[in-house]
């Protein structure tokens, strides 16, 4: 027999999908929020964001009660994760049985207080293997919405070794947790111990085949039910409303789907018709599907106008036709494609003025070892960068603006620190540089958060923007806009930024899927070292706005494959 659901009645189904909203609902206006606020807290305080391994080590040396704060906090996230399957396969073996209201309640309780030790692995287990997999077949919100960091995809497939590593890894904690699926439900339905789970597993007759065959069956309905509703919005040209219909029954389809692999997964015997649905159960459900619908109508209407989405040049190269951060590429970059903006980078030197260098050693473009702090202007002016062929001065921040200045370039400036800054060292920035920044109409961003909050505090009318390796917590309303890496961004996180009155940008963005996406989703600028082609894209995603690319831009269940592609074209 393929399918459990005849087993369970109409009344148990609504029971079930009930806890469903209950849990979701908890999640979405109540975990998650208090969770992004801590782990934006947290990060803030360390005025760095940790985007690789030696700023994680520099976290830990330099601040060591933050890096502590942050483990503490991720604990506590496997815990809370762990605690909501608990009590998911726990309300589901009880509405079973038909054990509901108060004394389900106090049955939960005492499971968590009993057993949540022993149901931590196998929970965090089948956490971990499945997220993927649902994040695949089942195009709920939640799902929707979880994407991988590029930050942790760039370091993973930098090195085959790794990347061999962790797929193998995966496959393992997969196989683990399809294997250990059914313990999870002997120790919190049958409150046993893991030793006693795993000896009563052996002598039962599981079918994995047939769990793998209701996953396939349900996500091959889904689908279909998906592809059938966007064929069917072709009827209407940017319809909003048939958007959102459509958008939300695809949602709604998505999450009952999930919740009735689940629940099959894990009933093996015939139950008793229920009883009454309960008021609250009701209210629950309209609730959360109101929430959906509203979540659904917010992304539709987000998406529905063009906007328009400044093309930045990354460093000021287009297709590697020169030497990062110079002059000359500058240029060039401008007389041949016209960027609204061309992102440059700046360290202070040894006699507090400023040079335009990415790397915080001058050896990769100079091949001279030595940190810009080490060395006056004069000496850092001297020395010759040698990059895709091309080579050019090491630039001051001074000639690079009149250069750009002069062609009517606007620039996107980023102030690099390491903590070894003068201790006046924006406002000395400030006096020699704001009012023309202002006038030039160019930007000034930073990964570090306190001085771009002090600059906006500084100078208000200079534009500020903080740069995000991730979204942890949603946009911070104290800075004027935020420069995030584009796997970050998400509908909710365009609409939070525009309500709070922020620019939002994405870098850096060398993929025609990506490009195109984060237009519909409303970006106001991307940062790109492939220019041409992602105005190709935007201007596409301007163009073609029918209703049913709108949408397939926010289910496509593969838009995280873009972030592998981009890192492919690198």
């Amino acid at each position: 027999m393929l399918f459990n659901q005849q087993k369970v009645s109409s009344q148990q189904w609504m029971q079930i999908f009930g806890l469903g909203a209950a849990i979701s609902l908890l999640l979405q206006l109540v975990i998650i929020p208090i969770i992004r606020w801590a782990a934006n807290q947290l990060l803030l305080a360390g005025e760095n964001p940790v985007v690789s391994i030696s700023s994680g080590v520099r976290l830990v040396e330099q601040r060591p009660l933050i890096a502590l704060g942050v483990f503490i906090e991720l604990v506590l996230i496997t815990l809370v994760v762990d605690w909501l399957i608990i009590i998911w396969v726990a309300g589901v073996g009880y509405i079973s049985r038909e054990i509901v209201g108060q004394q389900s309640l106090s049955e939960i309780v005492i499971i968590l207080k009993r057993r949540w030790a022993s149901a931590y692995w196998p929970a965090l287990l089948m956490f971990l293997a499945f997220l993927p997999v649902f994040s695949l077949c089942f195009r709920t919100p939640l799902l929707v919405a979880g994407r991988a960091p590029i930050v942790f995809l760039d370091y993973v497939t930098r090195n085959k070794i790794v990347l061999t590593i962790g797929l193998v890894l995966y496959l393992v904690i997969l196989m683990l947790a399809w294997r250990l699926k059914h313990v999870l439900v002997l120790i919190v339905v049958h409150d046993q111990s893991m030793r006693e789970a795993m000896n009563d597993l052996h002598h039962q007759n599981v079918n994995n085949w047939r769990d793998l065959q209701n996953l396939l069956v349900m996500t091959g309905v889904s689908w279909l039910i998906n592809g059938a509703l966007l064929l069917l919005l072709r009827a209407f040209s940017q319809a909003e409303m048939a958007e959102t219909i459509v958008l939300f029954v695809i949602n709604t389809v998505a999450m009952v789907a999930l919740m009735m692999v689940l629940v099959n997964w894990q009933l093996e015997s015939s139950v008793a018709v229920g009883r009454r649905v309960s008021v609250i159960t009701i209210v629950l459900l309209f609730f959360w599907l109101g929430l959906v619908f509203f979540n659904d109508d917010r992304s539709v209407r987000a998406g529905s106008q063009p906007r328009h989405v400044e093309l930045i040049s990354h460093r000021g190269v287009v297709d590697h036709n020169g030497v990062q951060n110079t002059i000359p590429v500058m240029q060039k970059t401008h007389r041949q494609y016209h960027p609204d903006l061309v992102e440059i980078d700046i360290h202070e030197t040894k006699d507090h003025r400023w040079v335009v260098m990415h790397d915080e050693n001058y050896r990769k473009l100079t091949g001279i070892n030595k940190l810009p702090r080490q060395l006056t202007l004069a000496q850092a002016t001297r020395l010759t960068a040698k990059e895709n062929g091309y080579q050019a001065r090491v630039a001051s921040f001074d000639q690079y603006l009149t250069a750009a200045e002069k062609a009517h370039q606007r620039l996107l400036i980023e102030i690099k620190t390491t903590g070894h800054e003068s201790a006046n060292y924006l406002q000395n920035f400030n006096r020699r540089y704001a009012q023309r920044l202002r006038g030039d109409r160019d930007v000034v961003q930073s990964m570090d958060y306190d001085l771009v909050k002090k600059e906006k505090q500084l100078e208000p009318g200079l534009k500020t923007v903080y740069i995000q390796a991730y979204d942890v917590g949603g946009p911070s309303n104290t800075v004027g806009g935020i420069n995030i890496e584009y796997s970050g961004i998400n509908q909710h996180f365009v609409w939070q930024s525009h309500q709070q009155g922020q620019i939002l940008y994405g870098w850096t963005v060398n993929n025609e899927n990506v490009a195109n996406q984060l237009s519909r989703q409303g970006v106001d600028g991307i940062v790109t070292d492939r220019l041409p082609q992602m105005k190709a894209a935007i201007d596409k995603s301007h163009y073609n706005r029918e209703s049913y690319w709108q949408l397939w831009a926010i289910i496509n269940p593969l838009s995280d494959w873009t972030n592998w592609q981009n890192l492919a074209s690198k």
